[in-house]
């Protein structure tokens, strides 16, 4: 089973700032790839709050609109892989954004394809001394069998896996991922 999916997706995207795709030939993804694959949203009650505007609420919401948009963009190559901007910031030093569009269009591009979608459950929402916020997220790829061009079912990484998703808002005052970290643990 190939676990591009959620719990991948999220570590993948944790560690997306210092990490490189494996090589096209190696039948294992790697963990940016995986973690661009964390698609579907759960919802969490930790991240709720009673509050429906509280930013909580917002960031919880956000992060579950960045899982449905990798299920879509994964599973459909006519979803544009530049929507992924609605959903995470492309500012320095990680450029998120376009780290994650280019590892859709890379998937794209050699002929993979995905069946399943995964899930990601926020497990939790700190503020930060700075004014922002940090979401522990748990993403689940077990339901996710991505197919090289040949067919073949991909090797898949671990199915559940925990990230820390840093959050900001934008421009526009929508609250959106800028930083997506591994901790290497599974959830």
């Amino acid at each position: 089973r190939q676990g591009l999916g959620a719990a991948t997706v999220v570590l993948a995207l944790a560690m997306m700032a210092g990490c490189t795709p494996t090589p096209a030939a190696t039948p294992t993804p790697s963990p940016l790839e995986t973690a661009l694959k964390t698609p579907s949203p759960t919802p969490s009650a930790t991240a709720t709050s009673a509050n429906p505007a509280s930013p909580e609420a917002a960031i919880n919401a956000a992060i579950q609109g960045y899982s449905d948009f990798l299920n879509h963009a994964y599973t459909d190559p006519s979803v544009p892989s530049w929507q992924v901007g609605n959903y995470v910031n492309d500012a320095p030093p990680d450029y998120l954004s376009q780290a994650v569009q280019q590892t859709i269009n890379q998937f794209r591009a050699d002929g993979k394809t995905q069946t399943g979608a995964g899930t990601m459950t926020v497990l939790g929402i700190e503020k930060q001394s700075d004014g922002g916020y940090l979401a522990k997220v748990c993403t689940d790829s077990s339901q996710i069998v991505v197919r090289d061009k040949s067919g073949g079912q991909m090797k898949s990484s671990s199915p559940r896996s925990l990230a820390e998703y840093t959050m900001a808002t934008g421009k526009d005052g929508k609250w959106r991922t800028s930083r997506i970290k591994g901790t290497g643990s599974s959830c």
